[in-house]
């Protein structure tokens, strides 16, 4: 069956305003493109949906809108949902592969499956918490991106629970092989979710299906009927544990499985927990043989060498005096090879000395004043340089995904050594000073960056910099310029939003923040820094409403937790505040300001001691009002006589 975008996009290759590149899959419920978003510059997933009646369109609507609200680290985010030309949503766009290649490839360890499933479980107990069903939970539907963290995907099948019933009647939807017996029935609860949950766990274990047949019939009445061969006799390494925990999973009686996906969670952490205490426990046994048979190896070496040593030493004395003269021009031999050894040494130091001097060198560069000649002249002139460039560029790009930032930052050096006019060595190496603190350094790389491409993405850096020095003004003006060039970016309308706040043009503020929402309405941080504004607008209200939006989508932004604070320190609950201040540290162990505020609060109720530990923590986590801090801890000091 050929759909009306299939038609069209044999002529414009676009679906609305998406760039379709190429078909990522197809199945029962609809086709998947990679597709580029040229608004907001980012691949995205496209699927469209398939057969769907104009009587559930409705229905699938308002579900991916519900869907689209979800937020967590190892689900799938969803952008956008519509229904013209027909139903479809956009995703996140996730390089790397899925569970099922992984399978295939035989690359699925048991203790890579067991952290993964933890995960997993922890992204649909947060679906069901909403209400919310996958209903076709499989291998092929969840993706290992690169840096090896799992990605629930395909939420085509996804659907409400009913709220009259667990149970509810509807049609017959899933993949076979991972449907549950009660699935099949027409009936789907929580449980169904852990059930396909441990048919994936099986094939992981075991790089294999847990039912073979050769048609659909068999495979379902096999699913009903027949018990799974225990993984652990497919694949020895399965530990018996892990094989419990599987095979609790896919029992036919949903009541004598895993209840929520909570539970399976928990079954796999303590088994994690107690196969770490196994090994610390043989490590220390292996250890303690090892030492006794050290010890007794040595006692019979000790022996041996007292009484060689007592042969040879008879034998020394009449050679001593047999080679003396012999012995001594040996020794001034082999002072002379050292003497010439450490020559080599100093010289090979200081080769790296200069070495390293040529890249603080380049660091500082001048712009060139050839920066107008055309860039593809000066690569065609210096083509084995900007390879040479090149090089140390991806390499520099592989140290910064390592967390080495300071080996990147000398990689990108390298590059511009190569290609003085290489603009993304110059950007990329601003970020990297940006994140390390060193905010001059950053601001010269982004002026270099600058010189060469006067690009949005160069502007909104170098505004970001001057930003971090305070000088607000400038960066308002830098950051406009980006605007000129690139409107829809949501990133670059808050930092206008938090430019103008700063500069005290708080209706600005407001109305460049609802920008920002407008582009992306699934970032917690926007809602967040529209609530703050509302608090120090002394809006409590309107403030409350918008964090809790933000701690909706984001249970984890710190600064939601610290204005939720903020507010009821204002209105005297201390307690309550204190909560939400100890909930900020706890995500953000640095968080100097909230520390002073947890010790602001313990203060007022009594808890003196608390208050001054918590004091001293935002002193030592860089707070800047050093002398008011000791100033109160004195003060609590002397409440304590």
């Amino acid at each position: 069956m050929t759909t009306p975008f299939e038609q069209k996009q044999q002529t414009a290759q676009k679906f609305g305003k998406y760039i379709i590149e190429k078909e990522l899959g197809r199945g029962g419920m609809g086709i998947v493109y990679k597709a580029y978003d040229p608004q907001l510059h980012r691949h995205i997933a496209l699927k469209l949906i398939l057969n769907l009646e104009q009587k559930n369109i409705d229905r699938f609507m308002k579900e991916s809108k519900a869907l689209a609200q979800i937020t967590h680290p190892n689900l799938v985010t969803i952008y956008e949902c519509g229904r013209d030309p027909q139903p479809y949503f956009a995703m996140e766009y996730i390089e790397g592969s899925t569970l099922q290649d992984l399978i295939s490839e035989k690359k699925t360890k048991p203790f890579f499956v067991v952290n993964t499933m933890i995960k997993i479980c922890d992204c649909l107990q947060m679906m069901h918490e909403k209400n919310i069903l996958h209903r076709d939970i499989k291998p092929a539907n969840i993706m290992i991106d690169q840096a090896n963290e799992p990605k629930v995907m395909d939420l085509g099948l996804a659907k409400f629970i009913q709220t009259d019933s667990s149970h509810s009647t509807e049609d017959f939807m899933g993949t076979p092989a991972y449907m549950s017996p009660e699935q099949i029935a027409g009936k789907t609860n929580k449980t169904s979710d852990v059930y396909a949950l441990g048919v994936t766990m099986y094939e992981a274990l075991t790089h294999q299906k847990m039912f073979e047949a050769d048609s659909s019939t068999n495979l379902l009445y096999k699913i009903v009927r027949e018990t799974p061969v225990p993984p652990g006799k497919i694949n020895p390494k399965v530990a018996p544990q892990i094989e419990k925990i599987c095979l609790k999973c896919v029992q036919k009686d949903s009541k004598q499985r895993y209840q929520n996906c909570k539970q399976l969670k928990k079954a796999l952490e303590n088994f994690k927990k107690a196969r770490k205490t196994q090994r610390t426990v043989l490590k220390k046994n292996q250890e303690y043989k090892l030492q006794k048979l050290t010890v007794a190896a040595l006692g019979v070496l000790l022996l041996l060498s007292v009484s060689v040593s007592f042969f040879f030493y008879n034998s020394y004395k009449q050679l001593k005096k047999q080679h003396g003269n012999q012995h001594a021009a040996s020794h001034d031999s082999t002072s002379q090879n050292n003497d010439r050894d450490n020559v080599v040494v100093a010289k090979n130091t200081q080769e790296n000395k200069t070495a390293n001097n040529n890249v603080a060198k380049d660091q500082n560069a001048q712009p060139s004043n050839h920066h107008k000649e055309n860039t593809t002249s000066y690569s065609e002139k210096t083509s084995q340089q900007n390879e040479t460039a090149k090089r140390y560029f991806h390499q520099a790009l592989a140290f910064h995904e390592q967390d080495q930032p300071l080996k990147a930052i000398e990689y990108f050096s390298r590059a511009i050594m190569h290609a003085p006019r290489y603009e993304k060595a110059y950007s990329n190496r601003g970020r990297i000073y940006l994140n390390q603190g060193k905010v001059k350094e950053a601001l010269a790389d982004f002026d270099r960056a600058l010189t060469f491409n006067k690009s949005a993405a160069n502007f909104y850096d170098k505004a970001v910099a001057l930003r971090k020095l305070q000088q607000n003004q400038q960066a308002l003006t830098t950051l406009n310029l980006a605007l000129e060039l690139h409107d829809q970016d949501p990133r670059y309308w808050q930092l206008r939003s938090l430019l103008h706040y700063a500069l005290k043009n708080v209706n600005q503020a407001l109305s460049d923040i609802d920008r920002a929402i407008q582009l992306d309405k699934t970032n917690a941080q926007h809602y967040s820094n529209k609530g703050a504004i509302y608090l120090y607008q002394k809006k409590y209200k309107e403030a409350l409403k918008y964090l809790n939006k933000a701690q909706k989508l984001n249970s984890e932004l710190d600064n939601v937790y610290y204005y939720k604070g903020e507010i009821y320190y204002i209105h005297k609950k201390y307690k309550k505040a204190l909560k939400y201040f100890q909930r900020a540290t706890k995500l953000n162990k640095k968080y100097a300001v909230a520390y002073s505020k947890i010790g602001d609060c313990c203060y007022r109720v009594a808890e003196y001691k608390v208050a001054i530990f918590s004091w001293n923590m935002a002193l030592k986590c860089g707070y800047p009002s050093r002398q008011e801090t000791l100033r109160k801890i004195d003060l609590a000091k002397q409440k304590m006589k």
